[in-house]
């Protein structure tokens, strides 16, 4: 909880920290939203007392114009706020996007070869891929909560003060609802984490069949149906965890549809009857219907927009974690090579492997270049040319 609170906390930060206005942008879309909520809910109400109350028709159509206008100007003004909103929050992505990029540049190059690390690095890249993740997507969903928290709350209201029992009950519904959705996300969550490492080999198995310059090696070696064999294996395991993603999902569907019948039965019932009772007026009825029947939209779409918060707050953690990194350490003094006309290079008893690695990639190499002097390495495939590159240009 303390991670989520944290993760919290550092992405309301870096959006202001990108543009100090973002949190009018939320006010103005409480305050519009809390307008239309409250006119939607109780201006019905009016209209039916009018009507019942033979008033004069110009107050029925003074009440049904300012409602239209009301309702109106909200919704344009809601929708006017949200389209620069996203402006900016596309803005926002691509700006950590570039940060991130810039950061992976400054890595380590041995931090490829660490499992865990490119893990780290994947979900790291996904929280800055698309607007319906990530950032935009986390603020978009904020933005939407915003608007929802206070209609949820008028309703709830609503509903206690028809009968605080039937309130009460509702209420337990919705808590139910609500666990039972984080113990399938968190299902979910674990499908989704196992299903990384082989996102990542499927994307390297797919680039190394597609892209031109791996075309020689697959030729000469003959490996195009093993490759293939390869790619089918993992596209076949990660559809089998999407199935299964699918599964968990249709579950919590179908608690969702029982939930949703228990609680409209009761409220709709208990409503019939206070009418039929002459406990409430027919004015109250149009009330208490309309915040029965939106209850239950707006608790479906405030309690997706927290699962998705949630799910989303995993790859944040590890998209902050990578900015944190400190850079790769840069040589000084004798690290550095002297400034001269021309270099030496020398390499004496060298040995190397890869991280992880339980074989050397090089073994015992040993030679020099004079100045000026030319030297072709050659050799096969995988007889480690790259990598005494690499060790030349100090990447590792």
């Amino acid at each position: 909880m303390k991670d989520i609170l944290e993760n919290f906390k550092k992405l309301i930060k870096t959006g202001i920290e990108f543009n100090s206005k973002i949190p009018l942008y939320f006010l103005g879309n409480l305050i519009f939203s809390m307008i239309l909520a409250v006119s939607t809910l109780f201006v019905p109400k009016l209209l039916v007392n009018e009507i019942l109350a033979d008033a004069n028709p110009n107050n029925i159509i003074f009440i049904s114009i300012g409602y239209i206008l009301i309702a109106g100007i909200s919704s344009f003004i809601v929708s006017y706020i949200k389209r620069d909103y996203v402006v900016i929050l596309k803005f926002m992505q691509a700006s950590q996007r570039r940060k991130l990029q810039l950061k992976s540049l400054e890595r380590p190059l041995s931090d490829l070869e660490d499992e865990e690390k490119r893990e780290a690095s994947y979900y790291a890249f996904r929280t800055v891929q698309n607007f319906t993740t990530g950032f935009e997507g986390m603020y978009n969903r904020l933005f939407s909560m915003s608007g929802n928290l206070f209609t949820l709350l008028m309703y709830i209201v609503v509903m206690l003060n028809l009968n605080i029992s039937i309130g009460i009950i509702l209420l337990i519904l919705m808590g139910v609802s609500f666990a039972f959705s984080r113990v399938i996300n968190d299902r979910v969550l674990q499908i989704d984490r196992g299903m990384v490492s082989r996102f990542i080999r499927m994307e390297y198995l797919s680039n190394t069949l597609t892209q031109h310059q791996y075309g020689k090696d697959i030729r000469s070696f003959g490996i195009a149906e093993w490759l293939m064999y390869k790619y089918n294996l993992v596209f076949d395991s990660i559809r089998e965890d999407n199935a299964k993603i699918q599964r968990e999902v249709e579950k919590l569907n179908i608690l969702d549809v029982f939930i949703t019948l228990i609680r409209n039965g009761l409220a709709y019932s208990f409503l019939v009857w206070s009418i039929l009772h002459n406990r409430i007026e027919i004015g109250d009825f149009t009330v208490y219907f309309t915040a029965i029947t939106m209850f239950g939209a707006v608790v479906k779409i405030f309690f997706e927009d927290i699962s998705f918060l949630l799910k989303q707050l995993k790859p944040l953690s590890h998209y902050f974690s990578l900015l944190e990194v400190a850079d790769e350490i840069v040589l000084s003094g004798k690290g550095v090579a002297p400034k001269a006309d021309a270099y030496e290079i020398e390499f004496k008893n060298l040995y190397f492997k890869y991280p992880k690695s339980e074989t050397n990639t090089l073994s015992n190499i040993s030679f020099k270049i004079n100045p000026g002097e030319k030297m072709a390495i050659v050799g096969v495939n995988g007889a480690g040319k790259t990598t005494l590159t690499k060790l030349l240009t100090r990447l590792y």
